[in-house]
């Protein structure tokens, strides 16, 4: 069996799509049932072949939803950057014993017509088939063309649908706030999880200028930050405070981009609230260590694995005769 040597990138690509198996659609069948009316023949097909089978996402004038790709004529034609044509597949040496020749539906012609996607693999074909033979003119030729370049936009266009429904999930359960801004200080589209942080019904957001949510003291901060994005500054990234439906603020660190050509900023931010409290209490306990170190009257130190000191205080090395700097790097055993 003739295998395309790309075939295992190929294949993934093809899975990549995520359009093997899914429901009929009409985009794609008034594209099989135009390749019929206009190559004048009774069978046309979307196919996509697989590692092991072609699947007919659309099919004109066959009941099988699929077969094995061991007896597909597709699997010649995805070899192909361009129309591939069996004008009588009893005189093919490659298709005469075919049981698809032989026996119902009793083949004869074939053409098909390659669907290479972006990346340059051919994922499947948009193809036209006869019971009699038969030969293409060359307008039929060239609309079978413009017809399989019309599928594979629809199949890419129902990756980026898939996408979009993904981001959609994302974009409804993600912990972070999501957003769709405008420079004028007014949410477009908002997550939900601005409520489960702020406490604000999305009703009352999207009526508000956020920057009267903004603590005082960040306000012009945030509107300097925003100026920057509106003058067309790729990427930002700062941290205000953002008060809550109760009254309290949290800490918000945001990412925001702008779309030059509608001025809306596409934003993310997290909650780093309880981070900034860890940073507080630690700068806190960091002072009351500090102010006990510098105040003890006694030798107070801090040295190393080895015993060599880092730091001394001044009441206990004054009680050395030393001053604390003419410590620092000596050891234990030498004073």
């Amino acid at each position: 069996m003739p295998i395309p040597i790309n075939e295992p990138r190929r294949v993934k690509a093809l899975h990549r799509y995520q359009i093997l198996d899914t429901v009929p659609e009409k985009e794609f069948d008034r594209l099989t049932e135009l390749a019929s009316l206009i190559c004048q023949v009774p069978i046309s097909l979307v196919s996509l072949v697989d590692d092991h089978r072609q699947w007919f996402k659309s099919r004109v004038g066959l009941e099988v939803q699929e077969t094995s790709r061991d007896i597909a004529f597709c699997r010649y034609a995805i070899l192909n950057s361009d129309l591939f044509e069996v004008e009588d597949a009893t005189r093919d040496t490659r298709f005469k014993e075919n049981p698809l020749v032989t026996s119902d539906p009793h083949i004869r012609f074939y053409a098909g017509y390659p669907l290479t996607d972006p990346d340059g693999y051919a994922i499947g074909t948009l193809c036209v088939l006869d019971q009699i033979p038969r030969q293409l003119t060359e307008n039929q030729k060239q609309s079978l063309r413009l017809l399989g370049d019309a599928a594979l936009e629809l199949i890419v266009k129902h990756r980026q649908n898939q996408e979009l429904k993904y981001l959609g999930n994302l974009f409804a359960l993600s912990n972070d706030l999501i957003c769709v801004a405008g420079t004028d200080g007014y949410f477009k589209k908002l997550n939900p999880a601005f409520h489960d942080v702020l406490g604000w019904d999305e009703s009352y957001l999207l009526r508000t200028s956020f920057f009267e949510l903004v603590h005082p003291d960040d306000l012009q901060d945030t509107l300097d930050e925003i100026a920057e994005l509106a003058s067309g500054k790729s990427t930002i990234n700062f941290a205000h405070r953002f008060r809550c439906q109760n009254g309290t603020y949290r800490n918000l660190q945001w990412v925001a981009t702008p779309e030059p050509d509608t001025g809306y900023l596409f934003a993310i931010a997290r909650d780093i609230t309880d981070e900034k409290e860890k940073e507080r209490l630690l700068f806190q306990s960091e002072n009351k260590f500090r102010s006990f170190f510098e105040s003890s009257q006694g030798l107070m130190c801090i040295h190393d694995l080895e015993g060599k000191l880092l730091t001394v205080n001044s009441a206990g090395a004054h009680a050395l005769g030393y001053e604390p700097a003419e410590l620092v790097g000596l050891r234990l055993s030498d004073i």
